[in-house]
């Protein structure tokens, strides 16, 4: 998931034309960077969520941080106004038991996460992983407040669960 960071300072202070060209300019920016098989889409508002097929998570972090670091570095001109904008990321993984909707969910928890821990920093702060195992407990840096252990799985057991049963 990219979120870009304070975007509606830029429709606040240049106005939705200038804020859409910069979408759009992102958009491109990010399209060019990414593989022929990786997806694109706008998910919603400033937001964007890229697809990378057959991409374990090193390299999914990797790849995000070349795009923030590449859309930090670029001067957007729009409506004659030259603009600087960063964005914050968060990654995960999907996996043999993730649902499509775990997965978009445990991305957007964690740029979020990334968000609140200080935008525009570097992979290791701005990236998470969110790979679920068997108990769909996450495994990784951070936890998703929706993907973590049932609060009724044993106690010697919430690391190691195979229950299985999801927190609702």
């Amino acid at each position: 998931m990219i979120d870009i960071d304070h975007f509606k300072q830029i429709n606040d202070t240049y106005g939705h034309l200038t804020g859409d060209s910069v979408l759009r300019n992102l958009a491109s920016i990010l399209q060019k960077r990414l593989r022929p098989n990786d997806k694109l889409g706008r998910y919603g508002g400033e937001e964007f969520c890229a697809i990378l097929p057959e991409t374990n998570l090193t390299n999914a972090v990797r790849t995000a941080e070349e795009l923030r670091t590449l859309v930090a570095a670029h001067s957007f001109v729009a409506e004659g106004k030259e603009l600087r904008i960063t964005m914050s990321l968060g990654a995960a993984t999907l996996n043999g038991v993730m649902q499509a909707e775990q997965l978009y969910k445990a991305a957007d928890d964690l740029l979020y996460q990334a968000k609140r821990t200080g935008r525009r920093v570097g992979p290791f702060l701005t990236m998470r992983t969110a790979t679920i195992g068997p108990c769909r407990r996450p495994t990784g840096f951070a936890i998703p407040p929706a993907l973590a252990p049932a609060a009724n799985c044993p106690p010697r057991r919430r690391d190691s669960c195979s229950c299985r049963r999801q927190r609702s």
